[in-house]
């Protein structure tokens, strides 16, 4: 899987491009109003890049400074500090700078998993190899404590056998003025869409990898252009078209239940290595740390885990086999 190659465009091809949606705005001054970093009052939010000296510059402008976008680079400057720029940009420097309040970090090199995908065919071998180089990227973040919250193609970054994440200003832990805000629909988990109550963390992320996966083996994603969110909390969801081989993973990284997905990007990672290996015979969720026993159904039943207790204690008990389909 080689990515310097004359169809996958290189850094200085993608100035005007794949950079500028890697890192969520073009390369001029523009005003938002409800976008990804927007806010009611019109805050103006600008990026520049600077292939010479390899750094990206994340700018709130002047008067017009939000304390609520401050706040998201403060954030993320703390994040990136956090994660020590392994799987990361770097955070060369973050304040004041005259009337602006700047974020600069290093330039990442590669193009984004967008345009890999848009321009490079690739196979499922090579689908299963970028998933498992992302949930490596994502073992890195989430054992630093923390979860992206908003995956997507374009915050992926692939440069030969690695891959970087980036725009992690939404990251979780965040402030409770961060919670819920700043995903892609389209890549979100139902719980970050609010359709389920349960807390952002690693599951919606792993959700995330699931649509990209999806994106990358079929050319796009399914309900794309569906307004309806509710069938995402069907529990029997399945995409088409997806190879067989790699279709229990899909499902299993799109279940509505946050419990009933992968548990952690280590055994996300792991399912796929095993798959590029043998295949169909894969194991699934072997490594996935998460899927254990759960026992909490036994809260407060003392008195029935006493007599199970004695009853494996008593070898003349009869034993039976309990099956359930």
């Amino acid at each position: 899987m080689n990515t310097h190659r004359k169809d996958v465009p290189q850094r200085s091809e993608i100035l005007f491009s794949g950079w500028r949606e890697a890192f969520g705005m073009g390369l001029e001054r523009s005003r938002l109003t409800g976008g990804r970093y927007g806010s009611s009052n019109g805050s103006i939010f600008q990026t520049e890049l600077d292939l010479k000296n390899g750094v990206v510059t994340k700018t709130l402008g002047g008067p017009k400074r939000s304390v609520e976008l401050e706040a998201i680079l403060k954030h993320e400057a703390s994040v990136l500090n956090r994660l020590g720029g392994v799987v990361s940009p770097n955070c060369l420097f973050c304040g004041t700078r005259g009337l602006d309040y700047v974020l600069v970090t290093s330039l990442l090199p590669g193009c984004t998993l967008k345009e890999y995908a848009s321009t490079q065919a690739h196979t499922t071998e090579d689908v299963l190899r970028l998933g498992e180089l992302l949930a490596e990227a994502l073992e890195t973040v989430h054992k630093a404590g923390f979860s992206h919250r908003d995956l997507k193609p374009e915050h992926v970054l692939v440069d030969d056998e690695r891959i970087f994440l980036c725009d992690f200003g939404m990251a979780g832990p965040a402030t409770e003025a961060m919670a819920g805000r700043g995903c892609t629909p389209l890549y979100a988990a139902p719980e970050q869409l609010g359709l389920i109550k349960y807390p952002i963390g690693v599951e919606a992320d792993l959700y995330s990898v699931g649509v990209i996966l999806v994106e990358l083996l079929t050319r796009g994603v399914p309900w794309a252009n569906s307004k309806d969110l509710s069938f995402r909390l069907r529990s029997d969801l399945w995409v088409e078209n997806i190879p067989e081989c790699v279709a229990g993973v899909i499902h299993r990284l799109l279940r509505p239940d946050p419990q009933r997905r992968y548990g952690s990007a280590k055994g996300l990672g792991a399912d796929l290595r095993e798959l590029r290996s043998v295949g169909g015979l894969a194991t699934l969720g072997r490594y996935d740390l998460r899927h254990k026993p759960n026992l909490s159904s036994f809260v407060g039943r003392d008195q029935e885990l006493s007599r199970i207790a004695d009853w494996l204690d008593d070898s003349s008990a009869p034993i039976f086999s309990i099956s359930a389909y």
